[in-house]
């Protein structure tokens, strides 16, 4: 079960309003009724294929427990998987206030560079997606673009993007969130050169991308 899951599972406030589950009950959601409730979530198809992934893993979880004869353990399971799909998008909305509340990273407070390089990054959608590699000073000395090194699947290799800085939050804990979604990471322009970042064709598309989801993060 991946880490996502695991933190959802032990912290998410989902879980903390079911109660006990009944011990008589160990009914799993099916995958046919689980797709279907899951269509109708207002979520990208990438973040939908990732929910759907974690719930198979919990159903095999919770078909194992049974098997065992764990009935109330597995009850709970059955439980959980209930409560996820009736509100699949309660991580994505808790990581978007926390991103919110964090504050971006030129709100007045005094940070290194080398305290952010390599550091990891959370997008909205709760996962880890990557880290800074760098970052881009326009002309007046002021950072303003954040070079990002995306996981590549499976931890595998990595792409890079150019994000605005504005998209770059910082809490308290120094826990860093970056502003997108799994869908607008997909297709944020590919910084395959560092050459572009001096090619006006190249940072007009991508400002083009970012200035619009800038503006609907501060809303």
């Amino acid at each position: 079960m991946n880490r996502f899951l695991l933190a959802s599972l032990a912290g998410g406030s989902f879980l903390a309003a079911l109660g006990p589950a009944s011990a008589q009950d160990c009914t799993v959601m099916t995958s046919a009724q689980q797709q279907e409730r899951l269509a109708a979530a207002s979520l990208g198809a990438t973040d939908r294929r990732y929910i759907s992934s974690d719930i198979d893993t919990l159903r095999n979880a919770a078909t194992l427990l049974d098997g065992y004869g764990q009935t109330e353990a597995c009850a709970s399971v059955a439980t959980a998987i209930a409560a996820i799909v009736a509100n699949p998008t309660i991580i994505q909305d808790e990581t978007r206030a926390a991103f919110l509340a964090a504050g971006p990273l030129t709100g007045g407070r005094a940070l290194a560079a080398t305290d952010l390089l390599d550091r990891p990054l959370t997008a909205l959608n709760g996962r880890e997606v990557g880290k800074i590699e760098d970052l881009w000073l326009d002309t007046s000395n002021e950072v303003s673009l954040v070079l990002v090194a995306l996981r590549g699947a499976l931890g595998i290799g990595s792409t890079h993007i150019a994000v605005p800085i504005g998209l770059v939050h910082v809490d308290a804990g120094e826990k860093l969130y970056l502003g997108l979604l799994t869908e607008q990471l997909e297709n944020a322009p590919r910084l395959d050169d560092r050459t572009l970042l001096t090619n006006e064709s190249w940072r007009s598309q991508n400002d083009g991308f970012y200035t619009p989801i800038l503006a609907s993060l501060a809303q």
